[in-house]
């Protein structure tokens, strides 16, 4: 019996690990994840200066196929060869990631490239590197044991391919477009979904100056904001947590149901959005001990945002699809109840507003600060929610109790010519007639 007969092949099939790699991420998440390679090359290419001022990325939704561009620095043949293609993370404790990065497991790009089409192109220059990657995924597939990409290098790269002009960064064209794929990208509800979900996720590097477009439209940065007044403050709260910088922000906003809940935010990128899941504290069931409360309208002014930056990624609570976080990560587990904290603190206030009406009132009568403010004036904000007093709290400040003694029998006849039952009546009732007769008002 020879040795190969003692042996089991385990190996995935390759059109399993597509199928696999791309069955849970939507299309717009998968083209996030194509920006986000963007900004890693522009921190790359900045280092500390964080100014993207210049650096741009262009995005382009056509029936026939998807091509982004980014002027953002590009990536080395090195890095191409060594990490970037490898369905997954090197092992190799010398690889060197851009910190800061959302990048953490390998699988964005090539996530992205295999769910939309079946052709694909990749142009890269960096420095001394210029090289292209084409790849045909019907011949790819044939040969399951060769799970190589070839490229071409400077001069041999054929003319009509190229597209940098001479610039450092990357360009990837998908064609053969799956047919639902195809239809998707050129949908103007979906490209208006896309821009709305592309100016919030990557709101903070659109700050920075970096220019993103989709079909030569610029994508408007979204923000998150809170109300102020006086008498009317977010709160703001920062720890570290395994090297983890973890920064909380809660308080209210507009009345919006769609908008109301947590948006939690990796290296910047926003991995949930609004979300009001058993997850970020919500009771979903009346099983779910620990969280605060069922979400209802009644709190859809509530605004809550929580941020994880770390320079290595790794440490970060985020799931693979960067669309939702690990909630058994430790981080995460570690800051959860301080966003629990400042989620009662708002929602105990929420509690007390008497009708939406009030609500309203507030929020007219507010200015609408966005994080970015908050975060370069955290001094003037502490870790307790400052809120107004609601009406009722107004209207239950009017009154005071009055508790006194008086003669049993005394207090029955009262109750018998005053035709009440109660002992309380009596002393309402001879309080308001001494008033009365006093015309103390």
């Amino acid at each position: 019996m020879s040795k190969d007969q003692n042996v089991i092949k385990a190996n995935p099939t390759k059109s399993f690990f597509i199928d696999m790699l791309t069955r849970d991420i939507r299309l717009d998440r998968a083209i996030i994840d194509l920006a986000d390679n963007c900004i890693d090359g522009a921190k790359n290419l900045k280092k500390s200066n964080q100014n993207y001022d210049g650096l741009e990325v262009d995005i382009t939704l056509s029936k026939s196929q998807f091509r982004i561009w980014d002027n953002c620095g590009g990536f080395s043949l090195d890095v191409a060869k060594n990490y970037a293609f490898m369905f997954g993370r090197p092992n190799d404790p010398k690889a060197k990631f851009v910190d800061h990065s959302i990048g953490r497991f390998g699988v964005g790009m090539k996530r992205a490239l295999f769910k939309m089409g079946k052709h694909f192109l990749i142009e890269s220059r960096n420095a001394e590197d210029y090289f292209l990657i084409e790849i045909n995924v019907d011949e790819w597939i044939k040969d399951e044991d060769d799970w190589m990409f070839s490229y071409l290098e400077h001069d041999d790269i054929p003319t009509e391919k190229r597209l940098l002009n001479g610039q450092d960064g990357t360009v990837i064209t998908i064609s053969d477009l799956y047919p639902t794929i195809s239809d998707e990208l050129c949908n103007r509800e979906f490209q208006a979904k896309l821009s709305r979900e592309l100016g919030l996720a990557l709101s903070y590097s659109i700050l920075k100056n970096l220019e993103i477009r989709i079909n030569d439209q610029p994508i408007n940065r979204t923000d998150i904001s809170f109300l102020e007044k006086d008498g009317l403050k977010p709160l703001y709260i920062q720890k570290t947590i395994s090297d983890v910088d973890v920064r909380i922000y809660a308080g209210v906003g507009s009345y919006s149901p769609s908008h109301a809940g947590w948006y939690v935010f990796c290296n910047d990128r926003m991995v949930l959005e609004a979300d009001k899941s058993f997850t970020t504290g919500w009771k979903e069931t009346k099983e779910d001990e620990g969280n605060i409360i069922k979400y209802h309208n009644d709190y859809a002014m509530f605004r809550g945002a929580i941020f994880f930056s770390a320079k290595d990624s790794s440490k970060l609570p985020m799931t693979t699809t960067k669309t939702g976080i690990d909630s058994d990560h430790p981080v995460f587990k570690s800051a959860r109840p301080t966003m629990l904290t400042a989620m009662k603190q708002v929602i105990n206030f929420l509690k007390k507003l008497e009708d939406k009406d009030e609500g309203e009132s507030i929020i007219n009568d507010s200015e609408k600060i966005e994080i970015m403010e908050i975060k370069d004036h955290v001094k003037n904000y502490s870790e307790t929610f400052t809120f107004p007093t609601t009406k009722a709290q107004k209207e239950a400040n009017k009154y005071v109790g009055i508790s006194y003694k008086k003669d049993k029998a005394k207090v029955e006849k009262l109750k018998d010519f005053l035709g009440v039952s109660a002992n309380g009546e009596v002393g309402s009732i001879t309080f308001d007639y001494y008033c009365k007769m006093n015309e103390i008002d």
